[in-house]
């Protein structure tokens, strides 16, 4: 469990995000959920969290690495979402 915001939301609004991973037969089951996200945001982040945590961990959890696919999705993401103003902090080269 954490506690974590989105740039733009108010200065003292936090959510709480709640990951849970449990083995099961063949496989993880990973169950994921996030109370407090402002109704004008759900559809961005639903989107967000599915493509910047759901994929990469999917990914993980069956190969042992993210693949260049999604790198490359998502650096391109953070790219037009930094043109349209939608990140207010510096973005690492990481991503």
């Amino acid at each position: 469990m954490q506690t974590w915001r989105a740039t733009g939301w108010w200065s003292d609004h936090y959510s709480v995000v709640i990951f849970d991973i449990e083995a099961v037969d063949g496989g993880t089951k990973l169950a994921f959920s996030q109370i407090g996200i402002p109704p004008r945001c759900y559809s961005d982040h639903y989107r967000g969290w599915i493509e910047t945590y759901r994929v990469p961990m999917q990914e993980i959890f069956e190969s042992g690495a993210i693949s260049e696919k999604t790198h490359a999705r998502v650096k391109v993401d953070i790219e037009e979402r930094t043109g349209l103003g939608k990140f207010e902090r510096k973005i690492s080269d990481d991503a």
